[in-house]
Order: C-alpha cells, then structure tokens, then sequence
C-alpha cells in the first residue's frame, strides 16, 4: 500500500513498501510529457514525506541543462553535505523520451543511475532503512 501526496503544480509523489527496507534495488521509467524540462525526484529510506533521502535529476536550473543531486530532509528540513559535493550539473529532460531510473541501497550505501550512468555512489547514515518512492 503507498502513500500518496499531491501539490498544486500537479506533481504528485508516492511512498511505498516496507520501513524496515536496507538492501534493496528499486528502478521506475520516467517521462516528461509536458512543460518545462525539469525532472524527478526518487525518494529512498524514506520514514515519510519529511524524513527522507532524494536523487534529484534535473530539478532546477536553466537551460540548456539543469542541476541534479542527492540530498536529504530532515524533519522536512533540506540538507546537503558541506561544499554540496553531491550536486552537478545535467541536461534536462527530453520532451517524450523514457528515461530508466535505479537505486541501489545496501545499509548506508547508495547508488543511484539514470540509464545505466552512475550519477551517485555515496554512503549517508542519515536513514539507513525506509520505504522507497
């Protein structure tokens, strides 16, 4: 059973499996179908919508690319490593293209990727099990 959340801009979120999820590989497609080139978010060792960390593609930024990172939140509290060594610069996303998503968490390592490209490989003992979404 998910958790679904919905915001005004009519992007929606959802939160499922199990809380006590560390090793586990999680992958979705994703599509922009409309609007302006932004990205996605993937949530993992989720504890709910206020407690969680992201890999973030193409979030923000202008063209002709946008930024990407992975981060966290905190009692729904934005927090990044210092220097924000985990933020970089990537191309937007392609209007009606499929885009193949993969998280990998094994305890407090995590790697994410986005078309077989590594973007992430990085430990964060922030949460270190939770639900994915």
């Amino acid at each position: 059973h998910g958790e679904p959340r919905h915001h005004d801009e009519g992007r929606h979120d959802i939160l499922f499996g199990d809380p006590k999820w560390d090793d586990f590989d999680f992958a979705f497609e994703v599509r922009r179908l409309k609007g302006e080139p932004w990205g996605y978010a993937a949530y993992y060792h989720a504890k709910d919508f206020n407690n969680l960390l992201a890999f973030w593609y193409g979030r923000y930024g202008g063209p002709p690319a946008g930024w990407s990172e992975v981060s966290r939140l905190v009692h729904s509290r934005p927090s990044r490593d210092p220097g924000n060594q985990y933020c970089q610069l990537s191309p937007h996303m392609e209007l009606g293209r499929w885009y193949k998503v993969h998280v990998s968490a094994r305890n407090n390592r995590i790697v994410c990727q986005m078309d077989d490209r590594t973007w992430y490989d990085y430990t964060d003992a922030t949460f270190t099990s939770g639900r994915v979404g």
